[in-house]
């Protein structure tokens, strides 16, 4: 029998991103001998997906945007539940509960790298945060390289594909010859999202063969309303689509030939969930070179890799599958074996256990040892 553990999950907010998605499906998918306690600092539609799930969730509502009063709660909740180990997801509740971790000497493992750029939101606050932490886990390494995170602390634990998604769509019919030629592209519809060279694409491959394209854009956020106004045009003539995907965007996904990922040449990837969802189908994809992206897309063997911002070589690239079905066909399983491979949720659910223990016995054995690092 395994020896009885408690997590405590910590997340900034539970809103639809990739990182969400990722907390509740470990969540979900840690082993039975492990007990579980999510505390947000603000909800969202995550909140209800891990209730469901079956795991126990705090997620008390704030007075206003910075009441402090749930920091304080934290501290609480950090103390009383007594975790075996605490896994921080968002960089307020790092920096919040790291100096209480040192100083009860609860171990704390940083989970805030998600992507492959220091040019993010409070990268000061995140850096206070990471500093308290027993190890540093990122869904890739580039991750950890752009952070400056060696391998003394800093450990990889790849996303997990959850297969029991598929229900919610078919299989792909990348290997259809019929018009129009289907690529989709999943993203939040943000700064650091490149949707202008998919558009400019779009465009450019409508002008030259007309009635033989159509993009789906699918995805929120806060320049959606940006890009369809500059799509305009593609909307009338029915080369582009917009779709809201919401938390299951598999089901936009059932009629595409090829998954497009392209990323702002100023951002870094982590391991993006989309390109994941592409492979899931036996999907050829497409992505821009951005931080992580190689660890997932293996370069001509699972898809095919652009510089980033760059729209000649997306439609070069476009051009070259949907003129070669065997191509894609090829590109398309070996992606989806690489996915069930590397990137299941057995293995993501094994090496975050193993991340758990091994913090927990840095931390017994520096209390061993005085507090100094052992």
């Amino acid at each position: 029998m395994s020896e009885r553990r408690r997590v405590l999950f910590l997340a900034d907010q539970l809103g639809n991103g990739g990182a969400e998605r990722q907390l509740a499906l470990t969540a979900r998918e840690l082993p039975g001998n492990w007990e579980r306690l999510v505390w947000a600092h603000k909800g969202g539609p995550y909140a209800a997906v891990i209730e469901r799930s079956g795991v126990e969730i705090d997620c008390g509502a704030r007075a206003w945007r910075h009441d402090p009063r749930r920091l304080t709660d934290l501290w609480r909740v950090a103390r009383t539940y007594r975790p075996s180990v605490i896994h921080s997801w968002g960089w307020t509740c790092s920096a919040a509960v790291g100096p209480e971790c040192r100083l009860a000497g609860m171990p704390l493992v940083d989970g805030t790298i998600r992507n492959a750029t220091t040019r993010t939101y409070r990268s000061t606050g995140r850096r206070f945060g990471i500093a308290f932490a027993d190890l540093v886990v990122a869904n890739s390494q580039a991750g950890l390289d752009a952070w400056g995170i060696d391998g003394r602390r800093g450990r990889v634990v790849f996303n997990g594909f959850d297969a029991q998604r598929l229900v919610h769509c078919g299989d792909s019919t990348s290997g259809q010859t019929e018009a129009p030629f289907v690529v989709c592209m999943i993203a939040r519809m943000g700064p650091d999202k490149d949707f202008r060279s998919l558009l400019s694409a779009a465009r450019r491959l409508a002008l030259a063969e007309p009635g033989e394209w159509r993009f789906v854009a699918i995805g929120d956020g806060p320049q959606r309303d940006h890009f369809i106004a500059l799509a305009g045009d593609l909307i009338e003539k029915g080369t582009v689509e917009f779709a809201a995907g919401g938390l299951e965007p598999l089901g936009f996904l059932g009629g595409a030939h090829v998954g497009v990922l392209m990323t702002s040449a100023s951002e870094g990837e982590g391991i993006p969930n989309a390109v994941m969802e592409y492979m899931s189908l036996g999907m050829p994809v497409v992505c821009s070179d951005s931080g992580g992206t190689t660890e997932l897309v293996v370069p001509g063997e699972t898809g095919l890799i652009v510089p980033p911002e760059d729209a000649q070589a997306l439609v070069e690239a476009l051009i070259y599958l949907k003129e070669n079905r065997d191509e894609r066909a090829r590109l398309g399983a070996a992606g989806r074996a690489r996915l069930a491979e590397r990137f299941s949720v057995d293995r993501m659910v094994h090496d975050t256990v193993a991340v758990y223990e091994e913090a927990i016995a840095r931390r017994s054995r520096r209390r061993q040892t005085g507090g100094r690092h052992a």
